[in-house]
């Protein structure tokens, strides 16, 4: 038993993206997770969630599955395809509740999988099930440098934001 909080991974509280085109839904969500302690990024878009990658690499992933653009099981594909992003955890939220919808986000390679509407008690404790995983450094190339300076996904053809 460690008195150490710096080195104590038990007590560390994740940090979350939020990858919803609603914003209602989105604001719910960082709500409770911020009142709870963990740190909360958000974006509308699959475009928007690669950027946020590339800015800080969550420790977990919330992800709406039917967004614009991009679905969430696209993203969800493509995520776990690179090596920087595969072992991020990811929890679908979505309304499609058949299923065959539930077989083909786990197949696509979520973690999780919440129909909405959901409590957000319930949320959190699923989140808490997913403890938060050292990141995967990049491959180092010949020279010895990093092989990546940020995250090589175009996020979306021509870089647009689709609405």
């Amino acid at each position: 038993f460690s008195l150490d909080t710096d080195t104590d991974l038990t007590t560390q509280q994740p940090n979350v993206l939020v990858v919803d085109d609603e914003d209602a839904i989105r604001d719910m969500i960082q709500f409770a997770l911020e009142k709870s302690g963990m740190g909360v990024q958000t974006a509308a878009d699959a475009h928007e969630a690669l950027l946020r990658i590339n800015e800080s690499r969550p420790d977990i992933i919330l992800l709406d599955w039917m967004m614009p653009g991009v679905s969430g099981l696209e993203l969800t594909r493509r995520l776990r395809k690179d090596a920087y992003t595969e072992d991020i955890p990811i929890i679908m939220l979505t309304a499609k509740v058949t299923e065959d919808d539930k077989v083909a986000g786990l197949e696509a390679g979520t973690d999780d999988y919440m129909v909405k509407p959901f409590s957000p008690r319930e949320l959190l404790a699923r989140i808490r099930g997913h403890p938060p995983q050292q990141p995967r450094r990049r491959p180092r190339q010949a020279g010895g440098g990093q092989a990546h300076t940020g995250h090589p996904f175009t996020p979306c053809p021509g870089g647009q934001r689709r609405n």
